[in-house]
């Protein structure tokens, strides 16, 4: 078989059981999983955008724009799954997934980020941005395209 044959027949979006006793129906049904290239490239492109130039600091220096909203829930969506790895939540569920329990969401989070490789990233779209916003009681900002949160997180 062809290198590429062989590429791409490997399941390479690893997952992981993360702690959820703040859900008793489901503590130890929840995965997280390794974000596919795509998705990855998706979250990076929404924290982009929600972020601007932090005129206080630096030259290349950014911060998040007042009101941004559902980071870890977009993070969430895309990267919780059952153990099969298929996706827990569906298009239209940051806000109700924003409203759960910060420390789950924030176990979930790191899980995924670090399977995802993000832990070290150096990337120009993600440096000097962080974690959470500064505000996130916010809910006068529009939410992040639904589109987001793909298909491809069950295809997986």
């Amino acid at each position: 078989m062809a290198l590429r044959e062989e590429i791409f027949k490997v399941h390479d979006l690893p997952r992981e059981m993360v702690p959820t006793p703040e859900w008793p129906a489901v503590d130890g049904q929840v995965y997280a999983r390794c974000l596919s290239g795509d998705e990855r490239d998706k979250y990076e492109v929404y924290l982009a955008n929600q972020s601007e130039p932090d005129p206080g600091a630096g030259e290349d220096t950014r911060r998040m724009k007042p009101g941004t909203t559902h980071l870890r829930a977009l993070l969430v969506a895309m990267g919780a799954c059952d153990e099969e790895g298929d996706s827990i939540f569906r298009d239209g569920d940051l806000v109700q997934i924003g409203m759960k329990s910060a420390n789950v969401l924030e176990r979930l989070r790191i899980a995924i980020r670090r399977l995802s490789g993000m832990d070290d990233d150096e990337d120009a779209t993600a440096k000097n941005l962080p974690e959470a916003p500064g505000d996130s009681s916010s809910t006068d900002s529009p939410s992040p395209s639904d589109t987001l949160v793909s298909e491809e997180c069950s295809a997986s």
